[in-house]
């Protein structure tokens, strides 16, 4: 067979094994690049319905925050601020910080021809549903204060609550599991006598240097089957100077510190014992300062308020 002939048969398949290797190559970029400009598109049309959600969310956003914000100004509308503490008492103060723009704490008030009345309340949860809840203790309060009860102890009134809150706060006969924690003062116009009642909130009185601390029951507000003692009624005689204290589980249940643990009711108590013969103010100073480097830059666990009243 010729040399020549030879040559030319495996040089004409070499060709045309490469001729087809490259259709191969042709067909493979074509699909890849139909997938690619298929993906493309896929993309743009998600990246498009992404910024139609978020112009959406947004709105929504908008929307509840302005919502939240209409809600502050009803609760504030409802719920005593440091204006109203220092009418009652000028040596006095509030130390409020809401974890959210609206709060389940809150300040009540009432006077009589006789009596002056403080409470300082913790609702179950914070936010916009602490913040409901306290609306309705507040406005129950009032009520019960002005048309059933006036002038009673504080005792009585927080049984009146009691009561009403377990048969208000019901669904189809279910109980609600929401409640307040809520230290209650009443003191007579002659800044003679004083008496306390609180359901799981505590009353703190620095006199003459020594700390004195009136406990509150381990009493479940408007829930009958979970409570574990009964409200009781303490009666102290105010001295000259006498410095007294409620607030709730938000400053001493926050986190911070070197080793991120809880400041405690002890540590505040111990603070208020330092701090109780600074002027008012400077207290409430004293006290915002020590929470915020408590803190620092961890997050803020609950709703926070605290009642400084002085009898000179």
């Amino acid at each position: 067979m010729n040399q020549d002939y030879i040559s030319f048969d495996y040089k004409s398949k070499d060709r045309q094994a490469l001729e087809k290797e490259l259709k191969d190559l042709r067909e493979e970029h074509q699909s890849m690049q139909s997938m690619f400009e298929m993906t493309t598109a896929y993309l743009n049309e998600i990246r498009e319905e992404l910024k139609q959600s978020e112009g959406q969310l947004k709105v929504a956003n908008k929307y509840l925050l302005d919502s939240i914000n209409y809600s502050k100004h009803i609760q504030d509308a409802f719920i005593g601020n440091e204006k109203d503490l220092n009418s009652i008492n000028p040596n006095s103060f509030l130390l409020s910080l809401p974890k959210d723009t609206v709060s389940g704490d809150f300040l009540w008030q009432h006077s009589t021809s006789q009596y002056n009345y403080l409470g300082i309340g913790d609702c179950t949860g914070h936010g916009v549903s602490g913040a409901m809840l306290s609306i309705y203790i507040t406005n129950k309060l009032k009520q019960i204060s002005t048309t059933l009860l006036s002038n009673k102890k504080p005792r009585r009134i927080l049984k009146s609550l009691d009561h009403a809150m377990e048969n208000d706060l019901k669904i189809h006969d279910l109980q609600i599991r929401d409640s307040v924690e809520i230290g209650m003062i009443r003191w007579n116009k002659k800044q003679s006598t004083l008496d306390f009642t609180g359901a799981k909130r505590s009353l703190i009185l620095v006199r003459d240097g020594q700390l004195i601390t009136l406990k509150g029951d381990r009493f479940i507000m408007g829930n009958p089957f979970r409570r574990i003692a009964d409200l009781s009624n303490h009666r102290i005689n105010i001295q000259k100077g006498d410095t007294f204290y409620i607030y709730s589980d938000g400053f001493p249940d926050q986190f911070g510190g070197e080793h991120d643990r809880k400041y405690s009711s002890r540590k505040l108590n111990t603070l208020l014992k330092g701090i109780s013969q600074l002027p008012l103010l400077e207290q409430k100073k004293q006290l915002k300062l020590e929470f915020d480097t408590w803190k620092a830059d961890k997050k803020q666990l609950d709703d926070v308020i605290l009642l400084g009243l002085k009898f000179e």
